[in-house]
C-alpha cells in the first residue's frame, strides 16, 4: 500500500472516530430505539469507509474484490437500517410487524445469497476481474441483476427520504429545520451514490470513492441534526400520552370514516382493541349509535352534538366533538372525534328538573288544597241544606211516591257529601293523624273517587271485602292516598294494554294482619323491574307521563304504619299489589275527640240556642229544624250580630260555623270566652273544614265538640240534646 493511500485511510478513520464521538455526545437527545438505529447507521457507514479505503489501497485482485463485495452488501444493509431509522425517527412508538421486518430484510438476505453463490451463477459480476491501467483499480464486470438490485436499494433509500420530507410538511418551523439537516445529509448520500454508480467498471484517477465523501458529509450533517435536534417524535409522543390519559374517548378517522386510532377510553367504549378497530367502519364498532351520525361527519368545520344511545339495557348520553384533520394545503385528510360521556350530568339535570317539577307540583297541590277547602265549604253549606230539608220532608206525611223520590234526593246528597269529604282528605297537606279506622271503608272511598273514570275506561271493579274486618290504628288520608295510587296505576296499565280490564280488590284478616290486595289483568311487571318499582324516581313510562315517586311514597307510608307492601306479577298476566297492615288498638295521645262523649245521656229537652252561620239557606233550615224540636232559636249571619245577641241574652247553646267572611268562628269563640268563661261548655262547632290545619289545632286544643258538614239532622239534634242535658245535670 502506498503512503498516499495510507494517509487517506488515516484521515478517513479520524473523521469517522470524530463523528462517532459526536454521536455519543448527543446520546441523551434521542430515545433508545432511535439512537440505536442512528448508531447502527454510523457503524455501517464507518465500516463502508474502511472497506472502501482497503479496496482502494490494496493492489491484490482477490482481496480487492472481496472488499468491493462487502461494500455492496453493507450498502444494502445500510439502506434497510435507514428505512427503519426513518420510521422510528418520525414516530418513536412505531411497532415493526413481522411483515414489515420481512420486507425490510428481504433485499439484504437475497443479496447475501447471490454474493455467496456468484461463483456458480455469475449473475452479479463476471467471472474474472479485469485489471485497469491503475494498479489499485479494477473493473469488476457488473451484470444487469447487480444494477437491478442497486436500483432497488436506491428506491428504498429514496422512499425513506420521501417519508421524512412528507412528515416535514406537518412539522412546526423549529423542528422542521432540525429534520431538514438530517434529510439534507441523506440527499448528499443519494447524489454521491449516483456518482459512484456512474464510475463502476470505468477507470477513475480518484483514489477515494464518491460515496465515501458522501458518507462523510452526511455524517457531519446528521450528527449536527442529532446534536441540536428537538426530536420530531417527542411532540407526537407527548400528544399521544395526553390522548391516552384522556377520560374521553378519542377516535381518529380517515376520509372514508374508517378508524385509524383509538385511545384507552375509546377501547372501553367500543369494546375493541386498536388492532381490531383499525380500518373498521365506525358504525360497525358502535352499532347502537344513530344511523345518521355519519351525516354529521360531512360537515367541513368543527362542531359538537349530543346524542342518546340505548344499548344492552343501558341508556347513555354522549357529547361528541368533531374536528377535521387537514394538511398544509387545507385538504381534508380525516376527522377526529372526542366523545364525552355526559350520562351522569344529564341524569343530574333530569333529577334537578324533576325536583323542581315536584316542588312546583307540591306548590300547586298546596294551592289545590286551599282551594278545595273553600270549595268544599261552599258545597257543604248548600249540601247540608239539601240533606236537611230532605230529612224534614221525609218526616212529614207525604205520598209514598214523593217519599221515595225524596229518599233518592237524600241518598244522592249524602253520596256527594262523602265524595267531597274524601276529596278534601286527599288534597289536604297536614301532619299525619292516626285514628281507629275501618279499612273496608277507606278502600271503598278510594274506589268511589275513581268510580266514574274506571267506568269510562271500560274497567270493571270487583270488590271482595271481608265482612268482619277489625278496626286498626291508621291515618285514613294516607291510606287512601296509597290505595288511589295503586288503583290509578292499574287503570293506566290496563287501558294502555287493551282499553279495558278487570280490577279485583280484596281484603282479608289473617293472623292479626289485615291484607288488602289489588289485582289487575294488565301487561304485568317484568321480573327485572319487580325489584325496583318502589325505588325513588324509577319509572317505565316516558318523560312527562310518570314521576317515579308514587310507589316510593306508598312504600314509605305503609312502612310508617309498620306494614308491608309488595307486588307479584307474571309478564303479560297482570299484577297484584299486596298491602299488609298490623291490627293495632292503642289510641295515640293527640287523637282528636270527635263529637261528644259516649257517656252523655241523651234526653229530650229544650233551650235557648244561638245559631251563627253566614249561609242564609242553611241558617233558615237550622232555625226551622230546631224550632220544630221545641227550642227557642235566634239566627244571625255575621259575627257582629252574634256578639250583640250574646251580650243581650243568656243562651244555653251556641251553634256556630268556623269559616265566615268577616270573622272566623275561632275568633268569635275567643271573644265569647272573654265575656263569659262558662261559654266553653255551651258551644257546638259545625264545619266542613275539619281537616284544615287551624281548625284541627283549635279543636284539639279546646276540646270543643263539633259536627262535620254535611251532617245528618238526627245526629245534630242528638248532639244538641246531649250537651243541654250535660250542662243541666247538677255538679257531683
Amino acid at each position: 500500500m502506498d503512503w498516499e493511500w495510507s494517509i487517506w485511510v488515516i484521515v478517513e478513520l479520524a473523521d469517522v472516530v470524530g463523528l462517532t464521538a459526536l454521536t455519543f455526545l448527543s446520546r441523551n437527545t434521542l430515545p433508545t430505539r432511535v439512537k440505536n438505529l442512528g448508531l447502527a447507521l454510523f457503524a455501517l457507514g464507518t465500516t463502508y469507509i474502511l472497506l472502501n479505503a482497503m479496496e482502494v489501497g490494496t493492489g491484490s485482485p482477490i482481496p480487492k474484490f472481496l472488499f468491493y463485495q462487502s461494500q455492496v452488501l453493507l450498502l444494502t444493509v445500510t439502506v434497510a437500517i435507514w428505512l427503519a431509522f426513518i420510521l422510528r425517527y418520525m414516530h418513536e412508538r412505531y411497532r415493526f410487524t413481522p411483515l414489515t421486518i420481512f420486507l425490510i430484510s428481504l433485499l439484504p438476505a437475497v443479496l447475501v445469497l447471490l454474493i455467496a453463490t456468484n461463483g456458480v451463477h455469475r449473475l452479479l459480476w463476471a467471472g474474472s476481474i479485469l485489471p485497469s491501467e491503475n494498479p489499485y483499480l479494477f473493473i469488476y464486470g457488473a451484470k444487469p441483476l447487480f444494477w437491478f438490485l442497486m436500483t432497488c436499494n436506491g428506491l428504498i433509500f429514496v422512499y425513506g427520504v420521501i417519508l421524512l420530507g412528507r412528515r416535514m410538511r406537518l412539522m412546526e418551523e423549529p423542528i422542521r429545520g432540525d429534520a431538514f439537516t438530517i434529510m439534507f445529509g441523506a440527499v448528499v448520500v443519494m447524489i454521491t451514490a449516483v456518482i459512484e454508480a456512474a464510475r463502476v467498471d470505468r477507470y477513475t484517477p480518484y483514489p477515494i470513492s464518491a460515496l465515501t465523501v458522501g458518507f462523510t458529509i452526511a455524517f457531519i450533517m446528521i450528527s449536527e441534526g442529532f446534536r441540536h435536534l428537538r426530536p420530531v417524535h417527542l411532540r407526537p409522543m407527548a400528544e399521544q400520552a395526553a390522548i391516552e390519559a384522556l377520560s374521553d374517548a378519542f377516535i381518529a378517522l380517515d376520509k372514508e370514516n374508517r378508524i385509524l386510532y383509538i385511545n384507552k377510553a375509546a377501547q372501553e367504549l367500543t369494546g375493541h382493541s386498536p388492532v381490531e378497530a383499525y380500518r373498521q367502519p365506525l358504525q360497525k364498532l358502535l352499532p347502537a349509535w344513530p344511523a345518521n351520525i355519519l351525516d354529521i361527519f360531512e360537515q367541513p368545520s368543527s362542531l359538537t352534538k349530543e346524542i342518546s344511545v340505548d344499548y344492552k339495557g343501558q341508556h347513555s348520553c354522549y357529547e361528541i366533538g368533531i374536528s377535521p384533520i387537514k394538511d398544509s394545503a387545507d385538504n381534508l385528510m380525516g376527522k377526529v372525534l372526542v366523545v364525552h360521556d355526559i350520562t351522569s350530568r344529564v341524569k343530574a339535570e333530569d333529577e334537578r328538573h324533576e325536583i323542581e317539577r315536584k316542588a312546583q307540583l307540591a306548590s300547586r297541590l298546596s294551592t289545590v288544597g286551599q282551594m278545595a277547602a273553600g270549595i268544599c265549604h261552599e258545597i257543604n253549606n248548600p249540601l247540608t241544606t239539601v240533606i236537611g230539608y230532605s230529612d224534614l220532608l221525609l218526616s212529614k206525611d207525604l205520598p209514598e211516591d214523593a217519599k221515595l223520590q225524596m229518599g233518592y234526593i237524600r241518598e244522592a246528597g249524602r253520596r256527594v257529601a262523602d265524595i267531597v269529604k274524601q276529596l278534601l282528605a286527599f288534597a289536604r297537606t297536614m301532619r299525619p293523624t292516626r285514628t281507629m279506622v275501618d279499612i273496608n271503608y277507606v278502600v271503598s272511598g278510594a274506589i268511589r273517587l275513581r268510580e266514574y273514570q274506571l267506568r269510562v275506561a271500560n274497567i270493571k271493579v270487583v270488590t271482595e271485602l271481608a265482612p268482619e274486618l277489625p278496626y286498626t290504628l291508621a291515618d285514613p288520608g294516607q291510606l287512601q292516598q296509597v290505595f288511589l295510587n295503586i288503583i290509578l296505576n292499574a287503570e293506566t296499565e290496563m287501558k294502555a294494554a287493551h282499553d279495558q280490564g278487570t280490577l279485583v280488590v280484596r281484603t282479608e284478616y289473617v293472623d292479626d294482619t289485615i291484607k288488602i290486595l289489588f289485582s289487575d289483568d294488565g301487561p304485568g311487571i317484568s321480573e327485572e323491574n319487580l325489584s325496583k318499582i318502589f325505588d325513588p324516581f324509577f319509572t317505565t313510562r316516558r318523560i312527562g307521563e310518570g314521576t317515579g315517586l308514587g310507589l316510593s311514597v306508598c312504600h314509605g307510608i305503609i312502612t310508617e304504619h309498620n306494614g308491608r307492601i309488595y307486588a307479584r306479577s307474571n309478564q303479560d298476566k297482570g299484577a297484584t299489589f299486596i298491602i299488609e297492615l298490623p291490627v293495632t288498638e292503642e289510641t295515640p295521645a293527640d287523637e282528636t275527640k270527635e263529637g261528644v262523649d259516649a257517656e252523655i245521656q241523651v234526653s229530650s229537652c229544650s233551650g235557648n240556642i244561638l245559631i251563627v252561620d253566614d249561609d242564609i239557606l242553611l241558617l233558615k233550615f237550622l232555625e226551622e229544624l230546631l224550632t220544630a224540636k221545641g227550642h227557642t232559636v235566634d239566627g244571625v249571619d255575621n259575627a257582629e250580630a252574634a256578639r250583640a245577641a250574646f251580650k243581650k241574652k243568656q243562651y244555653d247553646l251556641i251553634l256556630m260555623d268556623i269559616l265566615m267572611p268577616d270573622e272566623t268562628g275561632i275568633d268569635l269563640y275567643r271573644k265569647f270566652r272573654r265575656i263569659d268563661k262558662s261559654v266553653v261548655d255551651r258551644v257546638l262547632i259545625m264545619t266542613g273544614d275539619i281537616l284544615g290545619k287551624s281548625t284541627r289545632a283549635f279543636l284539639q286544643r279546646t276540646g270543643v265538640p263539633y259536627v262535620e258538614k254535611p251532617f245528618d239532622s238526627d245526629v245534630l239534634v242528638k248532639m244538641i240534646d246531649g250537651i243541654l242535658s250535660r250542662n243541666r245535670q247538677p255538679a257531683k
